[in-house]
């Protein structure tokens, strides 16, 4: 991965997009695991992001992480991505979930509720993590796994298809293989 100043234009912002903005000159570009280069922007909060029970997890002007278009990130929930954390291809994250730190989640995956992903741990592929589930330290996440409920992967963990090849996971069965239609 390597940064780059940018000097053409930002990504188009929907104008019902009261959430988030791009910083101008703040990318990173990464390859995709398509091979192809990817341009992700710093976002810039629009607005303070609060729970449900009151607390506020982004004030407004607060800086993001990086994201690669606007689908990346629910602009009608309190999803967040955080410090330098990447969200890019066809990925989405949404509902009261984070990504932060350098944490990264690419290709087809879905991050929601009030999952967390962080530290140096990838999910992509089409794998899902949902509800209160994390997925921390250098663990990996892929293929057409779904971790869910209070499920916690972390250390090392790699899960593919729904089985850890190796590392540590709690609460083994809230991981589940699934299948795309």
């Amino acid at each position: 991965m390597t940064e780059k100043t940018m000097n053409g234009e930002l990504p188009k912002i929907s104008k019902d997009n009261k959430k988030f903005t791009f910083v101008i000159g703040e990318t990173k570009t990464v390859i995709g695991s398509d091979g192809k280069e990817h341009t992700l922007y710093r976002i810039k909060a629009n607005r303070d992001l609060v729970l449900a029970d009151g607390g506020i997890v982004v004030h407004k002007g607060d800086l993001g992480g990086f994201i690669e278009k606007e689908e990346n990130l629910d602009k009608n929930s309190n999803a967040w991505v955080f410090d330098d954390a990447m969200i890019y291809e066809d990925a989405h994250v949404t509902g009261d979930a984070g990504v932060g730190e350098k944490a990264q989640v690419y290709g087809s995956a879905q991050i929601s509720g009030k999952a967390w992903v962080f530290g140096n741990a990838q999910v992509y592929e089409y794998a899902v993590v949902s509800n209160l589930a994390g997925v921390s330290d250098d663990a990996k996440v892929h293929g057409e796994t779904v971790v869910e409920g209070f499920a916690n992967v972390h250390g090392k963990a790699d899960l593919t298809e729904g089985k850890w090849t190796h590392g540590d996971i709690t609460e083994k069965n809230s991981v589940k293989e699934v299948r795309r239609p």
